[in-house]
């Protein structure tokens, strides 16, 4: 069980205040009910992954559990944090130095006194989420579209025109695809890229002039 003690919360900022530097991409669950609440936040790094939480003054967790998984499935302990019961929005962190390369399933488990009662959160975090972009984003019929991503895996491409007609749906196996060379007017189109856990990991636009 771990407590956080003045000099580890010292040491635990200062690492945090280096990496805002690196422009993290954040992510953010919250849970509220009855009088209780946990936000769970992930700062993506570019070789780690900083978490933290921050629990209401009166909830009544004893200690908290910060696990992780690859598939959503199977989940490993990282570490145990003693709860601090009746102090104001008590803050935790942690810093996971060596993120799974993909898909990061992040869960906390609060668990009250007694350890009869158990309360879960989970955060879904792409390590790799910054580099999936679509290029060019000027286009024509049959322009050949280059998924910018260097782990080789599966997407799914949809693309929608302004007035929400889908105009190719496709599974991504390699790093390029084909936009439709017939029927696709002028104009803007919206595309989303999927993980093959059906995770939005890419949005944007493309424009056909």
């Amino acid at each position: 069980m771990k407590r956080l003690v003045a000099s580890n919360i010292l040491l635990i900022v200062l690492l945090i205040k280096i990496d805002a530097q690196e422009n993290p991409k954040r992510f953010v669950r919250e849970i509220i009910s009855q009088g209780t609440g946990i936000r769970f936040n992930a700062d993506v790094l570019p070789s780690a992954v900083n978490l933290d939480w921050t629990i209401a003054p009166t909830d009544p967790a004893e200690f908290f559990e910060l696990q992780r998984s690859a598939d959503s499935l199977n989940f490993i302990t990282l570490e145990k944090f003693d709860a601090y019961a009746g102090e104001t929005h008590y803050k935790y962190f942690f810093r996971d130095d060596f993120p799974l390369k993909k898909a990061n399933f992040y869960r906390l488990i609060a668990i009250n006194k007694g350890g009869n009662d158990k309360r879960a959160i989970d955060l879904y975090v792409d390590f790799n989420s910054k580099s999936k972009t679509i290029k060019p984003t000027l286009i024509a019929q049959g322009t050949q579209l280059r998924i910018v991503n260097s782990d080789g895996e599966r997407y799914q491409l949809l693309i929608y025109d302004l007035n929400g007609i889908q105009v190719l749906n496709e599974v991504v196996s390699s790093n390029y695809v084909n936009f439709p060379r017939s029927g696709s007017q002028r104009g803007i189109y919206l595309y989303k890229l999927y993980d093959m856990n059906k995770m939005n990991i890419a949005t944007g636009k493309l424009v056909m002039p």
